[in-house]
């Protein structure tokens, strides 16, 4: 619960729908998959000013930046993002930890970011899938098999299909209970 920025998440793994621990098993091969990856994301990015904080968990590259609630760019993600009458209301009933209520220009511009990072997304597949041994995918969509069965980079944005106040993000060092599925 930031109260002064929009935190911005751009999430790429490695996914094996047969082999799931195949990421576990061989963390050089599943790195060195996503490179192409994290090489077009990082110029995307860079060409806009984003310089963000990349960190790695288990399966792949979070990247992560924040907008200012009073920046040109938070106003602007307001003014692209579209918010149903169902979702407005949930965003002005209390939500826990503390019982916080999600004002209509945050949930907007978090719609709007959504919006944008699936821009971002596409982008980066034109970019990065030339050169990705293994199929890039917005979000984990099921392949046909390879040499290692189904598997893909996914550049994740299930994310930004939920509420605000339902998202979180994997870090080092957190409770990391993925690698337990």
């Amino acid at each position: 619960w930031d109260r002064q920025s929009l935190i911005a998440h751009l999430d790429i793994e490695d996914v094996n729908f047969d082999f799931q621990a195949e990421p576990y098993l061989d963390p050089e091969r599943s790195f060195e998959l996503q490179y192409p990856v994290v090489r077009a994301i990082q110029e995307l990015l860079l060409k806009c000013g984003i310089a963000p904080l990349h960190l790695l968990t288990g399966r792949g590259h979070h990247f992560i930046w924040r907008l200012q609630h009073d920046s040109p760019a938070f106003r602007q993600l307001a003014g692209l993002g579209q918010l149903s009458d169902t979702l407005v209301g949930k965003y002005a009933m209390p939500q826990r930890p503390a019982w916080n209520t999600v004002s209509v220009d945050l949930a907007t511009a978090f719609a709007g970011l959504g919006l944008v990072l699936e821009y971002v997304a596409h982008r980066t597949v034109e970019l990065a899938s030339n050169t990705c041994t293994i199929p890039l995918e917005v979000t984990a969509v099921e392949v046909g098999p390879n040499g290692r069965g189904r598997e893909i980079i996914s550049i994740d944005l299930s994310e930004y299909g939920d509420p605000l106040h339902k998202r979180s993000v994997r870090v080092p060092f957190s409770t990391y209970a993925k690698i337990k599925q």
